[in-house]
Parts: structure tokens; C-alpha cells; sequence
């Protein structure tokens, strides 16, 4: 490898941090959120919804929304 080409990789690499700002940060966190849908928590989620009496999907609710401690 040239030197050339390591040092465009090190520039490269510089602007490739991640998002700099705290709206971006707000924002890289929703990503949770939006492709969350494959993760293990949300199929447990998901399948409690699904044979849960209508009552209890509430109580699944806020189970999620609550932080935990």
C-alpha cells in the first residue's frame, strides 16, 4: 500500500465519526427504534402481545415504557 492511499484512508477515517452534533445523536437513537423490530426483546414483546388478554396488553405497555432500575 502507498503512502498516498494511507494517508487518504486517514482522512477518510477522520470523517467518519459518527454523528457530531446532539440533534444527530437524538437522531442515531431512534435508529433503536425504527429497526428495533428484529431484536430479541421486541419478538418477546411481540409475542406477549399476541396471547395476552386485552387487559394485560396494556400493562405490556407500559412494562416498555417504564426504565428499568
Amino acid at each position: 500500500m502507498t503512502q498516498a492511499r494511507l494517508d487518504a484512508n486517514r482522512r477518510n477515517a477522520k470523517k467518519s465519526t459518527g454523528p457530531q452534533t446532539v440533534q444527530g445523536k437524538a437522531r442515531s437513537r431512534m435508529n433503536g427504534l425504527r429497526y428495533g423490530n428484529r431484536s430479541p426483546d421486541f419478538q418477546k414483546v411481540f409475542d406477549a402481545l399476541a396471547h395476552a388478554d386485552p387487559g394485560a396488553i396494556l400493562r405490556v405497555g407500559d412494562s416498555c415504557l417504564t426504565p428499568a432500575q
